[in-house]
């Protein structure tokens, strides 16, 4: 999921949204256990997991549109969607051992 660097640092104006990305991504997490969980085979009979619930943080997404509309502008801190969706692609060539349950502030990567 995509999550919000808002959910650390929430303010007056936006708890609504601070708490709903909270709440997704304790629901994203709590998914990753159960495939953790469920995946993980039993001690005589270890299994390859492949599933996996990740989470990535942003402070606010940009697209061509934006940069268009606003040329004189430079966005800091902001994450293109299409890096974003590089990324999230780039996520099924990685173990789900490795990345299931992971939260990762962008610009860095899940670890794999």
């Amino acid at each position: 999921m995509v999550s919000s660097t808002a959910v650390a640092a929430p303010t007056a104006g936006a708890a609504t949204y601070a708490a709903a990305k909270a709440a997704a991504e304790t629901w994203t997490l709590a998914v990753a256990d159960g495939f953790r969980r469920d995946q993980s085979g039993n001690k005589d009979e270890p299994t390859e997991q492949h599933s996996a619930a990740v989470v990535f943080v942003v402070k606010s997404l940009l697209d061509a549109a934006m940069r268009r509309e606003h040329p004189e502008r430079k966005f800091p801190g902001y994450t293109d969607v299409e890096d974003l969706a590089a990324a999230a692609v780039g996520l099924f060539d990685k173990p789900a051992a490795e990345l299931n349950g992971q939260r990762s502030s962008w610009p860095n990567r899940l670890k794999a």
